[in-house]
């Protein structure tokens, strides 16, 4: 909401993180963490958020300018109240998208981990395993 030097610090590191080839990340992090579903959690989560993020930001920058916050300004609102009342309700039905669309994706991506041996162990289901318990056939 506010910009700053908070803001500019976090698009830098999205930025850093976006410029690097996702799959190598993935490789990267799936084999510093134990292979499980706490360690595939973790991995999915560290490199999920970004894209989302991104959305967010520029979404809020967007509200900030609008007429019916400028008035809430206008008429003495707090710069929290604000936030809360007139500026996150306009943003979830954004997150709630993108967390759907995202869903489907970290289901993929966790299948190619499995796949490659670094997901989930294999007595547990997951796509992946499957794929690779079925490769014998």
């Amino acid at each position: 909401y506010y910009g700053g030097i908070v803001d500019d610090l976090i698009m830098w590191f999205i930025t850093t993180i976006n410029s690097i080839p996702s799959l190598f990340l993935l490789l990267i992090f799936a084999a510093l963490f134990d292979p499980g579903p706490l360690g595939l959690i973790l991995v999915l989560g560290f490199l999920g958020w970004t894209g989302t993020t991104r959305l967010v930001r520029g979404e809020t920058f967007s509200l900030r300018e609008r007429e019916f916050v400028i008035s809430a300004r206008a008429a003495g609102a707090t710069d929290l109240r604000i936030m809360f009342v007139h500026i996150l309700p306009n943003l979830i039905s954004i997150v709630v998208v993108t967390l759907a669309i995202d869903i489907g994706v970290l289901i993929l991506v966790e299948s190619g981990l499995s796949y490659l041996g670094l997901g989930v162990p294999p007595p547990t289901p997951s796509w992946g395993n499957m794929l690779t318990d079925s490769q014998s056939f």
